[in-house]
């Protein structure tokens, strides 16, 4: 890729998300913050409910073995920016790197997946 044609897709880019905050009445850091962080206690019981584990692929808090995947997330099971809440039913574990993957493009809830963790 040239350097022109870079910059042209950045212009591109930074059009786009000038439209979408135009669109939705938001400043340049408001979209990320639309609702409150999941409180410390409710962040503390569905980590000790899940084990310290990652409820997609089972890698444990503190494993060296996969710091890559670590730390483990407090994941919206529907996120928040499709309507879900900070409710204690809609959060789940999930390590960074299934975190990531997921995105809030999924709504799936991977507590009662079968796993061998």
């Amino acid at each position: 890729m040239s350097a022109g044609d870079r910059e042209e897709l950045i212009s591109i880019c930074d059009a786009k998300i000038e439209e979408y905050l135009d669109e939705n009445g938001l400043g340049v850091w408001e979209g990320r913050y639309l609702s409150e962080p999941v409180p410390g206690n409710i962040r503390f019981e569905v980590l000790r409910r899940a084990g310290k584990r990652c409820e997609l692929c089972g890698v444990a808090e503190g494993d060296s073995r996969y710091e890559d995947r670590l730390p483990l997330h407090v994941d919206h099971i529907v996120p928040r920016s499709k309507g879900g809440s900070n409710e204690i039913e809609n959060l789940q574990v999930l390590c960074r790197a299934c975190n990531i993957g997921k995105g809030n493009r999924d709504d799936t809830d991977f507590r009662s997946s079968p796993s061998d963790h």
